[in-house]
């Protein structure tokens, strides 16, 4: 059905117009309004009620050429016919510069309500087409811009973990290379080797073989992060005990350095996340701190909770991290390999793990730091029940 709205003063005409749209068998509904500004307010408060306007030059108050213009200006996007009596062609230039579909002409013997319907249809018909390839070159648009942003994405992305492959290689390389080494020299010359030199250099391979399976460790959190294979398990858990856990997993390392390693994170504070992605978290968090804290240092681990969300800020006397660093910290494409206070390697891969594995639990990772004063980590996980996207 073609909704139409025709402003026209004069009951007469409103009617020959009537008739004629019956009369072409055009299916129709036609508004009608005498003054031009009763049918803005209206067309304002129903914009998209209508199909077409069409209205009469010579109105009381508003003429047509105005009201067509304002409803322009208000961008409803209609097709708009004008109906005059006057057939002056500055008034025809008028309407065609400003945008109006048609311009009619009402001749004396009314011929122009035999073409008017037509003339109608038609106008909406080339209006519904402009608007279709309109439309249509909107979401070309669109999805072209989509596609470029998608590829420059997935270029940065892949180069960044083409970065991060390197850094890998790079600091796995050393470990393995020591291992190697260390074993060579125990097969070649194990017969000439005293006893304290083999057992320092088992010491040694201990320490290689160590590195190395964290860097794998690393790695291989990383790649079920990057990928669909990381299955989510969220539960109720106590994030205290996890602490304990993962402080008793690493004392062999904080005892080497001497550090003072405490937990005031209260017994019975549980959250609401995946128990074994957590534990990676904390696990990385301390190693990062333990490496980066030289010795007879501090280390502790201190909680509260705001609302449903519980904080665990994890605070170390370390070197601190410099400021340019410190801002890029969570970016791949920053990472890069730093010694810790015993020449300990690193690489910053840890702390993206930590990031990406907080998220998928609705969690949150930040960090303060100053240089020669220390650094603290704030993590937050949800104290209640919540989905999460992975």
């Amino acid at each position: 059905m073609l909704r139409i709205l025709l402003v026209e003063d004069s009951v007469f005409d409103r009617k020959s117009l009537g008739k004629a749209f019956t009369d072409s068998g055009i299916e129709y509904m036609i508004t009608e309004f005498s003054k031009a500004e009763e049918a803005f307010i209206d067309i304002i408060r129903h914009h998209d009620k209508y199909d077409v306007i069409i209205s009469d030059y010579l109105l009381p108050g508003m003429n047509g050429l105005e009201f067509l213009l304002s409803v322009l200006k208000e961008n409803i996007r209609v097709p708009l016919i004008l109906i005059t009596g006057e057939g002056s062609e500055h008034l025809a230039a008028s309407a065609i510069k400003s945008r109006i579909s048609q311009y009619v002409v009402k001749d004396i013997d009314l011929r122009y309500l035999s073409v008017l319907p037509v003339t109608v249809e038609k106008a909406v018909s080339n209006f519904n087409n402009w608007k279709a390839r309109q439309k249509a070159e909107e979401d070309l648009f669109k999805s072209e811009k989509e596609l470029r942003e998608a590829n420059i994405k997935l270029a940065l992305s892949l180069d960044a973990k083409n970065k991060f492959l390197r850094i890998f290689s790079h600091d796995l390389k050393a470990p393995v290379g020591n291992s190697k080494t260390l074993s060579d020299m125990l097969y070649n010359d194990y017969d000439n080797i005293s006893e304290t030199e083999k057992k320092d250099i088992i010491s040694l391979l201990k320490q290689s073989n160590d590195a190395t399976l964290k860097l794998l460790e690393n790695l291989m959190s990383w790649s079920k992060s990057q990928s669909s294979t990381m299955i989510y398990r969220p539960r109720f858990f106590d994030v205290s005990s996890t602490i304990v856990d993962v402080i008793e997993l690493q004392i062999a390392e904080i005892s080497k350095k001497e550090l003072s390693v405490k937990s005031s994170v209260e017994k019975g504070a549980l959250v609401y996340a995946d128990e074994e992605m957590i534990s990676t978290v904390l696990r990385n968090l301390l190693s990062n701190a333990v490496k980066y804290t030289p010795k007879k240092g501090n280390i502790s681990f201190e909680g509260y909770h705001k609302n449903d969300t519980l904080f665990v800020e994890i605070r170390d006397s370390g070197i601190g991290i410099e400021n340019d660093h410190l801002k890029n910290i969570f970016d791949i494409e920053y990472a890069h390999s730093t010694k810790g206070t015993e020449d300990e390697t690193g690489n910053g891969i840890g702390l993206l793990i930590c990031k990406e594995l907080l998220e998928k639990n609705c969690g949150s990772l930040s960090v303060e730091s100053t240089v020669g004063v220390g650094s603290t980590f704030i993590l937050s996980l949800p104290m209640k029940e919540v989905s999460c996207q992975i």
